[in-house]
């Protein structure tokens, strides 16, 4: 974040860990427990830090560096105390009415109970390591995009999901009432972190989708940053 001392980079986010203990307000402390920035707990989930502040104006960094710690020491800034947290969406995706602004629908927490079910103790693993649970506090499964496909008169949701990997398919016809249709991921989480280091895991780490048909066949496409690979998914309407 600095180059001899001189900031150069705006940054709206920060680990929980990171801030003070004299940032939060005693009513915060006691709803969330006194050891919540512990790092099993809340410590490495990363908060916007200009919501939930008890007077904003009175932070004076925000404005230039986005933090409420001054930099290099780390001290915090005074005015910079939080009665709230607030925490990047990115353990669901949400449909809008784009008329009114409002959302029609959100996953909620599906993603997760659905990979949880189908993969065990590999649960919220991130991208380069097989290690189960290691996502859970610092945005979960993570999705990362998204392709929509309308076939046979029914509209589809194609998410990737960046961390633990996979595709999952919703139908969006009703996007009132989209349903979970399936989760599909060929990563191997039964081989070692030597394994997945030298690219043996299969696909890893879902970048972007996209849909397209050739010879009357329908495929997804899926590219994956952290093996550097190309998935390629039939896809067939049942």
């Amino acid at each position: 974040m600095f180059d001899d001392g001189d900031c150069f980079h705006y940054l709206d986010e920060i680990r929980v860990k990171d801030l003070d203990a004299s940032q939060f307000t005693a009513d915060l402390v006691a709803k969330l427990g006194a050891d919540f920035q512990d790092q099993d707990k809340l410590g490495r989930l990363k908060v916007i830090t200009d919501l939930g502040l008890e007077d904003a104006s009175a932070c004076a960094t925000l404005p230039t560096t986005g933090q409420p710690i001054a930099f290099p020491d780390e001290t915090p800034v005074a005015g910079c105390v939080y009665e709230n947290l607030y925490s990047f969406g990115s353990r669901s995706f949400t449909i809008w009415d784009t008329s009114t602004g409002r959302p029609v629908f959100d996953s909620g927490s599906e993603f997760e109970r659905i990979t949880g079910q189908q993969l065990g103790g590999s649960f919220n693993a991130s991208n380069d390591s097989n290690d189960g649970d290691d996502r859970s506090d610092d945005k979960g499964p993570e999705p990362e995009a998204v392709e929509i496909a309308t076939i046979n008169g029914n509209t589809f949701a194609f998410v990737v999901l960046e961390r633990v990997g996979g595709v999952m398919v919703y139908n969006i016809t009703n996007p009132q009432n989209a349903k979970f249709v399936q989760y599909i991921n060929p990563r191997d989480f039964t081989v070692d972190d030597d394994a997945v280091e030298a690219n043996l895991a299969g696909p890893l780490g879902p970048e972007d989708v996209k849909f397209i048909t050739q010879d009357g066949e329908m495929y997804l496409l899926v590219s994956n940053e952290v093996s550097g690979t190309l998935s390629i998914y039939s896809v067939t309407l049942l």
